[in-house]
């Protein structure tokens, strides 16, 4: 891949070890698994320094055995931050889109693994216009009624520390 932000060794001999690349983790404490590489043994503390200096994490491991990879190969996740795809934000899943009209991103279920009077999730959503703001979707389902409720990034953050100021009390 050329557009990467950072420069591998090109040798071509057979990749033996895999290193994870990451976004470094962020305040919120989240990161994400963005891509592979594949070096042969003479070029992973190469790789390595090349990958922190472009601002990635990385964790080196064997390779599965049944995997053929020259050294240098790189596997971009497509929704990690490596991916090279314009058309959709880097969390959306990519499943749909122009179907719906929209990007989403992982459904994420709120459940505590007891008996609740509502079903609730909540995903990321952003319209296919290349200027829409990303917004956050809160689905509440209880035994009759369904309700979809849609809050700017301002409004789900005020959200997030009210509730904690609530939870807290």
């Amino acid at each position: 891949m050329d557009d990467l932000p950072f420069q591998l060794a090109d040798c071509g001999a057979p990749a033996t070890i895999r290193i994870e690349v990451c976004s470094a983790i962020e305040k919120s404490g989240a990161g994400s698994l963005d891509g592979a590489v594949y070096v042969c043994p003479a070029h992973p503390d190469a790789a390595a320094v090349a990958i922190a200096a472009a601002g990635f994490t990385s964790a080196a491991g064997p390779m599965s055995t049944d995997l053929q990879r020259p050294c240098g190969y790189v596997h971009a996740y497509p929704t990690g931050a490596l991916a090279n795809d314009s058309g959709h934000p880097r969390w959306c899943d990519r499943n749909g889109c122009g179907r719906r009209g929209e990007h989403w991103s992982q459904v994420a279920a709120l459940d505590d693994d007891r008996q609740q009077p509502s079903i609730v999730a909540v995903w990321l959503v952003q319209t296919l216009a290349p200027t829409a703001e990303t917004i956050v979707a809160l689905s509440v389902t209880d035994r009759t009624t369904a309700k979809r409720v849609l809050l700017s990034v301002g409004q789900a953050r005020a959200l997030r520390y009210r509730l904690g100021s609530l939870l807290a009390v």
